[in-house]
């Protein structure tokens, strides 16, 4: 048998305004994927197009913090 490889999930735009309008279908994606130890990446061009003011951006600004995420150029 293989070694077990990371999975990785590349979150796009409309991924990303899911989160922040608390989409349940979204929500409850990102805690079956945290269960099972998913990474995450958000393209640096993607967050551009969707960050606007992190004080406004609660549920955005806490999911970029979790060590699960990566923003990759």
């Amino acid at each position: 048998m293989g070694a077990a490889r990371a999975r990785i999930i590349v979150l796009g735009a409309g991924a990303l305004v899911a989160i922040e309008r608390a989409d349940a279908r979204m929500l409850a994606l990102l805690v079956r994927c945290r269960a099972r130890a998913v990474l995450f990446a958000v393209p640096a061009a993607v967050l551009a197009e969707v960050w606007r003011d992190g004080s406004r951006q609660a549920r955005l600004s806490m999911l970029l913090g979790s060590p699960q995420i990566v923003v990759v150029e």
